[in-house]
């Protein structure tokens, strides 16, 4: 058991107004700047159109805000090796935020398990799990990640994502950099 703990608060819509959610922070780079930005002011309408958030307290439900995760269903369609198309029915994770003052947090901790981000991803791990034991989703969790954002892409992989032949064009990916947001999935057995 971490010795510091996040506490998930499922996110209700009005929740969004909340001083500590204005205010969320996590980095001011081109790639992270987007991040509080949705939390700040696309999250309630996210939670209307059934996507679920999550805030990440520390220790208890009153506690500071340490980050944010959300998961929504999604899908993609693949190529078979018999060339034919299957449509792919998956759960993902559309946008997850560590607050800046907490990244790399827990200091001085030997298990990498307690740092912050890694519970966060860990608890969005198990949600998405639970939620397709109960649904007729594939044991399948996607998200994308800025190619940029070589720490979260470290985090990821450390979670047992792993990079998928999938990218997603946005306007903050240009070609010149690439051909957009990086795919990544984790499948459980």
């Amino acid at each position: 058991m971490p010795i510091h703990k996040i506490i998930p608060i499922k996110m209700k819509k009005d929740d969004m107004n909340l001083d500590d959610v204005q205010a969320f922070r996590c980095g001011s780079k081109p790639h992270e700047t987007p991040l509080a930005d949705w939390i700040k002011k696309h999250s309630a309408d996210q939670i209307r159109g059934g996507t679920k958030v999550w805030l990440y307290r520390l220790e208890n439900k009153d506690g500071p805000l340490v980050g944010y995760g959300s998961i929504s269903t999604g899908k993609f369609k693949t190529t078979e090796p018999d060339d034919t198309e299957r449509e792919v029915k998956m759960y993902e994770i559309p946008m997850l935020a560590l607050h800046e003052d907490y990244w790399g947090m827990p200091p001085d901790i030997m298990n990498k398990e307690e740092k912050y981000s890694r519970q966060l991803v860990r608890d969005l791990q198990e949600k998405a799990r639970e939620y397709q034991k109960l649904g007729q989703r594939e044991p399948l969790l996607t998200l994308y990640v800025h190619p940029h954002a070589i720490a979260a892409q470290n985090l990821y992989l450390a979670c047992g994502f792993s990079f998928a032949d999938r990218f997603l064009s946005v306007p903050e990916v240009p070609p010149e950099i690439g051909p957009g947001l990086l795919g990544m999935e984790y499948e459980w057995c």
